[in-house]
């Protein structure tokens, strides 16, 4: 949802439909902005988004298991902590678009 200074309604979008949804973070970039957040089916799910300035996906990615609490953007790379199954839950250096990703959950380092 998008608002004016004024908390007038310029857009509104629904970007799934899942049994839970968690919001993580919003990160703005030059040309449009990464939502990262939770989603829950039969397990909770980080997610990313890709939105331009109206609202429109652009792309989507699951990043893996767990539970996005926090997202901060540290330096120009993304950082997300969070919860998996009890452990601690962290990611840095994604973006949804070609850009590298890399991660790391509970201790082990993933690249996709």
């Amino acid at each position: 949802m998008k608002t004016d200074l004024g908390g007038n309604l310029l857009w509104k979008r629904t970007l799934g439909a899942w049994e839970d949804a968690i919001f993580g973070g919003l990160i703005e970039g030059e040309e449009d902005f990464i939502l990262i957040g939770s989603v829950k089916d039969a397990g909770w799910s980080v997610v990313a988004f890709e939105l331009d300035e109206e609202g429109n996906t652009i792309g989507e990615k699951t990043l893996g298991e767990g539970i996005a609490l926090d997202v901060t953007d540290l330096n120009g790379k993304i950082l997300i902590t969070g919860d998996k199954n009890g452990g601690v839950l962290g990611f840095s250096n994604w973006r949804v678009g070609n850009n590298t990703w890399r991660g790391r959950w509970n201790g082990n380092s993933n690249s996709q």
